[in-house]
């Protein structure tokens, strides 16, 4: 699963032109700091029938720190197999990125059974937007990762999706350097923004904070940054709000699908730089 904020060294829009740099966005003027909690549950009849049960839950924070953006992920997923046994795992990041898109610092621990099993450490940086750039890993094994032409970090991604939205662009193509994937941390992401959704239609959780916005379903695919796999690895769905947040998660794994739905919302205090 990976992180909402959470992607080809040759930038694709489907024909259309790019979101404004992120200095000048509407989503980043709209955004709201918050704190969210999602419950995980199995959604029946999707893959090979492996996964009998699954529960858990998505602890999410993102937050305006002057200088940049801070976001917090905790993930626990518990998965009961259809021939016995379950499975017990999970994940936590700590980023921090730039206004300017320009640098991104991240740790990742990834758990098994309770028990941090490897930790991802690095920082990267661009050199200019759209320009390239480099990923430096500390953990696991020291190492520099290229970063292609055109590659943007998680955050910035994020607000350019939530653009095109406002801006009726229905889709986006671009390389994201977010660490957390097999393929030095790089993915081409494809993203469909489909119709707005009605202010009025209900979110799973009754909040103030997202009560009568507009909003739009974001389809989101996964690819390997290079080659032409025909499939994505992993398919997102959810329902974005004009200011960040986010309800109705759809995650489909292939052998398995999780939706995460919103139940615990609270606005975090914009800082005084």
């Amino acid at each position: 699963m990976r992180n909402w904020t959470t992607f080809l060294a040759v930038l694709l829009t489907t024909g259309l032109a790019p979101p404004a740099a992120i200095g000048g966005s509407p989503a980043v003027e709209g955004f709201q700091p918050h704190r969210a909690s999602y419950e995980l549950l199995l959604i029946p009849g999707k893959g090979d029938g492996s996964v009998a049960s699954a529960g858990g839950r998505l602890d999410f924070e993102w937050a305006d720190v002057c200088d940049g953006w801070a976001v917090k992920q905790r993930t626990r997923v518990i998965l009961g197999q259809s021939q016995g046994g379950e499975l017990d795992f999970g994940w936590a990041l700590t980023t921090w990125e730039a206004k300017d898109g320009l640098a991104f610092r991240f740790v990742i621990q990834r758990f098994q059974g309770g028990e941090v099993y490897e930790t991802v450490r690095g920082d990267a940086e661009l050199e200019s937007q759209g320009g390239p750039g480099i990923a430096r890993f500390e953990e696991p094994v020291a190492r520099e990762v290229a970063l292609p032409p055109g590659t943007l970090f998680p955050t910035d991604h994020t607000f350019r999706m939530i653009d095109s939205a406002l801006t009726g662009n229905p889709s986006l193509y671009r390389l994201v350097f977010d660490a957390s994937s097999e393929t030095d941390g790089l993915a081409a992401v494809s993203a469909i923004v489909g119709g707005r959704i009605p202010s009025d239609h209900p979110a799973t959780l009754d909040s103030d904070l997202i009560a009568n916005l507009p909003s739009w379903r974001l389809m989101l695919a996964y690819f390997p940054p290079f080659g032409e796999a025909e499939l994505p690895e992993t398919e997102v769905d959810l329902r974005v709000f004009s200011n960040g947040l986010a309800d109705d998660f759809r995650f489909n794994y292939g052998d398995f699908a999780l939706r995460a739905r919103l139940m615990e919302l609270e606005p975090l205090a914009m800082p005084e730089c």
